[in-house]
């Protein structure tokens, strides 16, 4: 198992993720971000700034991002 973070980076701010979470593999960790980033499409107030989930590994490596798709552009 390896433990990766997930913090959200908003264009003004970034939310970062201090716990982590412990996975079995790094296609977990992308469905995990994928998962977060359409939840916090259905729940951001603020949709005029563009945010991305970045997921890290436990010595700080950004490994990729995934960004937060707004429904209504999912839905078309």
């Amino acid at each position: 198992m390896m433990r990766y973070f997930f913090d959200v980076n908003v264009k003004t701010s970034v939310e970062y993720d201090y716990s982590g979470r412990w996975l079995n593999s790094l296609a977990q960790a992308q469905e995990m971000a994928a998962l977060i980033a359409m939840d916090l499409a259905c729940t951001q107030v603020d949709h005029s700034f563009a945010a991305e989930v970045q997921v890290r590994d436990a010595a700080g490596l950004q490994l990729f991002a995934v960004p937060v798709q707004m429904m209504d552009a999912i839905a078309a």
